[in-house]
């Protein structure tokens, strides 16, 4: 251990909060803390994820100016993000398996990022969350929204007979929308219950695939954002995911 405190590479994003947290677990083991910063609607799941880690510290970041000012004031050591690549598409650009490009930066396994992500104990909030909404034995979870778009139409069933499925009357779906929670974590007592999990790529998603060993559900990946080109199944999460695919994507 390295006698110093240092400042993991600032998000605004929970999706690349979850998923680069077993990194930031990584050099916490190396220093006698580590400053993880987050955008303030990070925060609350933020701070969640790593309340069983005494030595990483939540802070708020706002600008990358602010953040400066806190290194300085603080003397930390900073640890520098990946430049990820990207290639073109329409009118924005693609981040290319751009979770293992956090891992390659940081000359960590990706398998670490499923054996080293850490769940902490379930939460008051996240039984209370469940005992609010679910009202029917068979449920399924549904996440239809990433950052800046409303709820995107997902196909439920034009796939459904031929695959064996029981019909959606006999199910409660249940959308996950940041209205039922700031927490992401809240989330997690009904993972684990759910019966399908439908998500689009989002932090659900990274949330869900992170924790695939705590729950049974069939778990259904819907391959509609356009800009998104991630390696969905792989060893490391058992190739867990039934992909849906869509002719027409959205940005």
């Amino acid at each position: 251990m390295i006698d110093c405190e240092m400042v993991f590479s600032p998000s605004s994003s929970l999706g690349d909060t979850i998923v680069a947290s077993p990194i930031a677990r990584h050099f916490s083991k190396m220093c006698r803390r580590l400053h993880v910063p987050v955008s303030p609607w990070v925060i609350p799941t933020a701070r969640e994820l790593y309340k069983e880690d005494t030595n990483i510290a939540v802070v708020d970041y706002h600008t990358d100016t602010q953040l400066d000012n806190y290194i300085n004031a603080n003397n930390l050591i900073r640890l520098i993000g990946p430049p990820i690549f990207t290639v073109p598409c329409d009118s924005t650009f693609s981040c290319v398996l751009w979770d293992e490009q956090w891992y390659t930066h940081y000359d960590v396994p990706f398998g670490q990022r499923y054996s080293g992500f850490n769940l902490p104990a379930k939460s008051s909030n996240s039984r209370d969350l469940f005992k609010k909404l679910v009202t029917k034995e068979r449920f399924i979870l549904t996440h239809t929204q990433w950052t800046n778009h409303k709820t995107i139409p997902i196909d439920m069933h034009t796939w459904r007979k031929d695959s064996g499925l029981d019909d959606l009357d006999q199910f409660q779906i249940i959308d996950l929308t940041p209205q039922l929670s700031s927490n992401l974590l809240d989330f997690v007592e009904l993972i684990s219950g759910a019966e399908e999990i439908h998500c689009v790529p989002s932090c659900v998603f990274c949330l869900v695939d992170s924790i695939t060993n705590k729950t049974n559900a069939r778990l259904f990946y819907h391959d509609i954002r356009k800009n998104t080109m991630m390696r969905v199944n792989h060893r490391w999460n058992n190739h867990r995911w039934c992909m849906i695919s869509y002719q027409n994507k959205i940005l």
